[in-house]
């Protein structure tokens, strides 16, 4: 199965992608594999791509994928020196939609996105136009796994003692492919935490709604 996600046009050409077999990649995208509950590899020339890892591949062909994301025009975006221009342009301020105090005034655009696997996955993506914080944060609206994948740019997830800057402990440093390690513990709570940009940045989230115990 094979899904076009439409939530990041013009800008992205997002698909999810769910058992499928002899998946081709032409030109450099980038690959996450989401295989969350099924946690199976995905082999690119043979070497895994563990789930809920990202990379940036292209120019051949995956023997099989329970389940993934990709996006197909990473190489057109990056050679683009106007992209992040472009990105402000498409997709509305963040403030406009979430009126949170740490939003207010950034050059932050969101593309809100769309659930995929039987509603059991949130997809959406960011932009941030100028280097800059999102400020922290610890909980979030619903009980989620939740995890980020850079796209362009650079930047790191940084996770806190308190909300207090100073009281940062860990900084998990992130390039285009490369999505997070976890930041939830074995009972599923949060540090505070927040995600930096270095850059002028496009970043994104990966929401797993996590299942009731029985």
């Amino acid at each position: 199965m094979i899904q076009k996600l439409k939530y990041g046009e013009p800008m992205l050409k997002v698909k999810y992608i769910e058992d499928e077999s002899n998946y081709e990649i032409s030109m450099m995208a980038i690959l996450i594999n989401l295989s969350y509950d099924v946690k199976e590899d995905i082999l690119l020339e043979g070497i895994p791509l563990q789930p809920m890892k990202g990379t940036i591949v292209g120019h051949t062909t995956v023997p099989h994928i329970d389940k993934a994301v990709i996006v197909e025009n990473y190489e057109e975006l990056a050679a683009d020196p106007n992209v992040f221009d472009k990105f402000a342009e498409a997709w509305p301020q963040m403030y406009t939609l979430r009126p949170e105090e740490r939003f207010k005034g950034l050059p932050f655009y969101h593309a809100e996105g769309e659930f995929v696997h039987d509603g059991m996955i949130y997809i959406d993506s960011n932009c941030i136009a100028q280097p800059h914080n999102l400020g922290l944060h610890q909980n979030h609206p619903r009980d989620i796994d939740e995890y980020h994948c850079l796209l362009l740019g650079a930047g790191a997830m940084q996770m806190f003692h308190e909300k207090d800057f100073d009281t940062k402990f860990r900084e998990m440093q992130m390039a285009p492919g490369i999505v997070h390690d976890v930041l939830f513990d074995a009972n599923g709570g949060y540090q505070w935490h927040q995600f930096q940009s270095f850059a002028p940045t496009v970043f994104m989230g990966i929401h797993i709604t996590r299942k009731k115990a029985d």
